[in-house]
């Protein structure tokens, strides 16, 4: 297992009404929280905003990747995503331990992201020129 994917790695234990995560880094303990987030029921997740009381089974996961890279291709150079799925597409790598989003932002049609400082790189980059 090499140094990133031992960050990665964690031991999740539920016993005794406790859970106890343990990691060599963040990144294994953000990972652990996630699968934690996985026991919990989906009524859990309900955003009307009422407490109600969980238990989660005695149960020790030890884990780790098994890959340094673990991720998703996102092409909005050819199909355009509104920020909302992106945004939704983020939470559900990181609940799925994805450690990577690679967005493919431009192909050899143009540039197709809006910035600020540019105002006019979306228009400009429509159209090429072959000189």
């Amino acid at each position: 297992m090499d140094g990133r994917a031992r960050a990665a790695a964690y031991r999740l234990t539920s016993s005794g009404g406790r859970v106890i995560i343990t990691s060599p880094g963040a990144e294994g303990t953000f990972y652990a929280l996630q699968t934690l987030r996985q026991l919990l029921p989906d009524s859990t997740f309900l955003k009307e905003g009422r407490a109600e009381t969980v238990s989660i089974p005695e149960l020790e996961i030890v884990d780790a990747p098994r890959l340094p890279w673990r991720g998703v291709l996102l092409d909005v150079a050819r199909h355009f995503m509104p920020k909302s799925f992106i945004f939704e597409l983020i939470d559900l790598l990181a609940l799925h331990k994805c450690n990577v989003l690679h967005l493919h932002l431009t192909d050899d049609q143009g540039w197709r992201i809006e910035i600020e400082g540019y105002p006019d790189s979306p228009r400009s980059g429509m159209a090429t020129r072959v000189n």
